[in-house]
């Protein structure tokens, strides 16, 4: 069976202090889009995770997210059963859009139902938690606050309507780099209770005061080309321009379609990864 992937951004970011083990505590607001990787999913006889990928830079052992959502799964159950996942990307990686844990979250609902496993939302989060704290959000799929180490999840009201252009420069951010640099930094922190009103209103000149990413400035000065593209973005007229995640891929609203084709142009020609997003349908 065939299931779709989705990205998300990051509309806003802030980093909260670490616990015992070295561990951030995040808020977040998150919402989905409409890129999306393709995943077949096929149950097979015996015991084996069998995965293949249209990309090399995957790895498709036991350092893939999917095949350890398959092994918490596997455990939670206390069942035995074999797989194959053929995974076709379009989401980039150290982009920030969190396309591997979007993966472990469709292959792990899929599974809920081809096995009819009758597990819910709740359960599926509580497998997923352990294996990545963007996973339990793409289990709800859908705007929502997103909190602790990322397994409180609370859906918010989002009724924007417009284009989510995605851009991201040839070099990626490793998370594990951008965070030991926040450490070092300390950026100054924010609020986001101010963007749900703009959001259920649609309201986009509001919504363009209210993002921000903890995690930007770390980033830049990883890959000073993300700066770059806020820049461009931003005075061409795109609103909300913000890095989404950890990066290095940056976003930015607007109702205009043509817009979004000139900047297309104008990224194919450096040789980045862009594409013309909206909200994934929630």
């Amino acid at each position: 069976m065939l299931f779709q992937s989705n990205a998300k951004i990051n509309l806003t970011l802030n980093v909260l202090d670490k616990d015992e083990r070295g561990y951030h505590h995040l808020e977040s607001v998150m919402m989905p889009v409409s890129l999306a990787d393709d995943i077949e999913v096929n149950i097979i006889p015996g015991n084996d995770i069998v995965l293949s990928c249209n990309i090399e830079d995957i790895p498709l052992d036991e350092h893939n997210i999917i095949y350890k959502c398959i092994v918490a799964l596997k455990k939670y159950c206390n069942i035995d059963f074999g797989v194959e996942i053929n995974l076709f990307k379009r989401i980039p990686i150290e982009a920030g859009l969190g396309g591997g844990s979007s993966n472990g979250a469709t292959v792990l609902k899929a599974l809920n139902n081809m096995l009819d496993l009758k597990l819910s939302n709740q359960q599926l989060i509580d497998i997923a938690s352990p294996v990545g704290s963007d996973i339990p959000f793409f289990i709800l799929n859908q705007t929502a606050v997103i909190s602790g180490f990322g397994e409180k999840v609370t859906p918010i009201e989002n009724n924007y309507d417009g284009y989510i252009f995605l851009v991201k420069p040839i070099l990626g951010v490793s998370t594990k780099k951008a965070y030991e640099l926040y450490d070092d930094l300390k950026p100054q922190k924010n609020i986001h209770e101010s963007i749900f009103d703009a959001l259920s209103q649609n309201l986009l000149k509001k919504i363009d005061c209210l993002v921000y990413n903890d995690l930007l400035l770390p980033a830049l000065s990883i890959n000073p080309s993300i700066g770059e593209v806020i820049k461009y973005l931003t005075n061409k007229g795109f609103k909300a321009v913000m890095m989404s995640g950890s990066g290095s891929c940056v976003y930015g609203l607007t109702d205009s379609f043509s817009l979004c084709l000139d900047a297309s142009g104008h990224f194919d020609e450096l040789g980045y990864f862009n594409w013309i997003s909206t909200k994934y349908d929630e």
